[in-house]
């Protein structure tokens, strides 16, 4: 069992003009350098001579430690602020009715 879904005939044409418009016919990969292949051939050269590689150390990167009731308190002053000022009618007065 397969699934079919129907594809609007101008969401079609919009995704085909989109791709048409956006893609490069004259895409030339002389333009562009592969370092990283680079990198691995000079690797392999110093290993084919006898040299021993070795890997650098690698560094991690610790994610900043949020304190989160620092960050509530934080929060908490900044609306403060707002929640002390008059709230304006933004509705007009009614009128009552008569019987």
């Amino acid at each position: 069992m397969g699934l079919k879904t129907r594809v609007d005939p101008r969401q079609a044409k919009l995704a085909r003009t989109l791709v048409r418009e956006w893609s490069d016919v004259d895409f030339d990969f002389c333009h562009y350098e592969d370092t990283y292949r680079e990198k691995v051939q000079e690797l392999i050269a110093e290993k084919v001579k006898g040299h021993q590689l070795v890997a650098p150390e690698e560094k991690e990167d610790e994610p900043a430690t949020i304190n989160l009731m620092d960050a509530l308190k934080k929060s908490l002053k900044q609306a403060r602020p707002a929640a002390k000022r008059p709230a304006k009618s933004k509705s007009p007065k009614r009128r009552s009715r008569s019987a």
